[in-house]
């Protein structure tokens, strides 16, 4: 609530106005919209917090690296830029923030232009030689956000402790996992399963091969 009280909503509006006009201003509306590939290019997991950025950018050309503090609006940014290119025909892939998947997009993937939108922030950051910048935190006003400066402190360190403490339970459930692997996989038939691996591959190719994806 803090931050939404101190940024600018019309930020985001503005910003993703900046890069349609200069990245999609020239394609018209399609007859028919993009398609959205909806992916994670980080996790939570046994070892920490992971994430493959590298994967993401690929071989793309144009690299814009988004900068915002909490609440500044920046999936709100990458869904404007988004429903702008599928609109416009183009396939876009959608990176998830995991611990928010259900409404958070982290990054964005427009390959017919090679153009891919990395948020960084203190969990997943890449340093990108020539990457354009869209600073979000332009539209905070500071003011507000300084009165509540030993709260928000309070609420990082929280945070911070809780996420630490989700890694250490993930780690240890892995520990028992891998402890009933070890019961299990003597007695296991890997034939059987392949075979049941094959069968379900081919229904699914076929699936895919029916809805033409």
């Amino acid at each position: 609530m803090i931050h939404q009280d101190a940024v600018n909503k019309a930020g985001a509006y503005i910003e993703a106005q900046k890069i349609i006009s200069k990245l999609l201003g020239n394609i018209n509306v399609s007859k028919k919209i993009g398609k959205v590939r909806k992916l994670f290019a980080s996790a939570i997991t046994p070892k920490g917090f992971v994430n493959h950025l590298d994967s993401v950018i690929g071989c793309n050309d144009k690299v814009y690296r988004i900068i915002g503090e909490p609440g500044t609006n920046t999936s709100k940014l990458l869904e404007l830029i988004m429903e702008d290119a599928i609109k416009k025909g183009l396939d876009v892939e959608a990176f998830y923030c995991p611990i928010d998947p259900e409404n958070k997009i982290e990054h964005l993937v427009i390959k017919k232009l090679g153009v891919v939108f990395i948020t960084t922030n203190d969990f997943h950051d890449l340093k990108v030689v020539n990457s354009q910048i869209i600073d979000m935190n332009k539209y905070i006003d500071y003011t507000i956000l300084n009165q509540y400066f030993d709260v928000l402190q309070y609420d990082y360190r929280v945070f911070r402790e809780l996420l630490e403490t989700a890694i250490t339970t993930i780690h240890d459930a892995k520990k028992s996992h891998d402890y009933l692997e070890t019961l299990y996989i003597p007695h296991m038939n890997f034939d059987k399963v392949k075979q049941s691996e094959d069968k379900t591959l081919e229904r699914i190719l076929k699936y895919a091969e029916e809805l033409n994806i």
